[in-house]
This record gives C-alpha cells, sequence and structure tokens, in this order.
C-alpha cells in the first residue's frame, strides 16, 4: 500500500471508530447497564484500543507534519496557527489519555456500576470537543481523504 493510501485509509478509520465509540459510550452514560443483555465493557474496551492504536499510527504517519509546526516562520498569522494547532492537538492528547486511562482503570478495578459516570462522561465530551476542534482546523485535509482518486493535496 502507498503512503498516501495508507494515511488515507487510517484517518478515515480513526474518524469512524471514534464517532462509533462516543456513539457506544451514549446509552451507558445515561443508565444503561446492559447493550442488548451483555456488558458494554465488551463492546467499549476492545474498541477504545483500536481508537487508541490508530490514534498513534495517525501521529506516527503525520509525524513530518508536527515537526514542521516548530519551526518559525516569518509570516505571523501561519505562525499563530501552527501554534493553536499545535496547542489543540496536545491538550486532546492528553485529556483522551486521562479519560481512557482513568475509565479503564474504574471500570476494571470496581466494575461498571462502581466508575464515576459523570466524570467520565465530562473527559470525554472535552475529548471530542477537541477533536471537533481538530478536525476544524483542518478540515480541507481531513475531508480531502474522502474524495476519490488521485488529485493534489490541499497542504
Amino acid at each position: 500500500m502507498r503512503k498516501r493510501a495508507a494515511k488515507r485509509a487510517v484517518t478515515i478509520a480513526l474518524l469512524l471508530v471514534a464517532l462509533v465509540l462516543l456513539a457506544s459510550m451514549q446509552p451507558m452514560f445515561f443508565g444503561a447497564q446492559t447493550y442488548f443483555g451483555i456488558n458494554p465493557l465488551i463492546i467499549l474496551l476492545p474498541l477504545s484500543f483500536v481508537c487508541v492504536a490508530l490514534i498513534c499510527l495517525h501521529l506516527y504517519q503525520n509525524w513530518p507534519h508536527l515537526l514542521f509546526w516548530f519551526k518559525r516562520d516569518h509570516d505571523k498569522k501561519k505562525q499563530r496557527d501552527k501554534i493553536q494547532r499545535m496547542l489543540v492537538l496536545v491538550a486532546f492528547m492528553l485529556v483522551l489519555g486521562y479519560d481512557i486511562s482513568s475509565a479503564w482503570y474504574y471500570v476494571l478495578s470496581v466494575d461498571i456500576a462502581g466508575a464515576p459516570m459523570g466524570t467520565i462522561r465530562l473527559w470525554s465530551w472535552v475529548a471530542t470537543g477537541l477533536l471537533a476542534i481538530h478536525i476544524w482546523q483542518r478540515w480541507r485535509l481531513t475531508f480531502f481523504y474522502f474524495k476519490w482518486g488521485e488529485r493534489k493535496s490541499p497542504e
């Protein structure tokens, strides 16, 4: 698989898995203790692991872009935009990492009934908001991956 096709596949998979993960968490946040008669952890824990793995792969594939953010630019507007994107991305990664690790800790140590759902819900929505800001900051590049055929990158 070529590099561009691999980036497209990972970006699309990451967006879809993140949306499915967010949608599948909502019934649990509003009190559902089972999904169709099974424990929601059977669905949510593997799905969150896949999401974390895809995020790591996405970061690895976009590492040259991340390094580019640290280079000084003479254009002040571009420099400010790069710093804002970097701050949003770092905040997103910290919040998401804390949210997933604390949720796994509570759920695996005290079961789903003892987990503080309000706190987990709050951190999940903060992470979702930061993800939405990250996509909005780079919306042309994000939706470029959904176009078919060979086209030049908007970068």
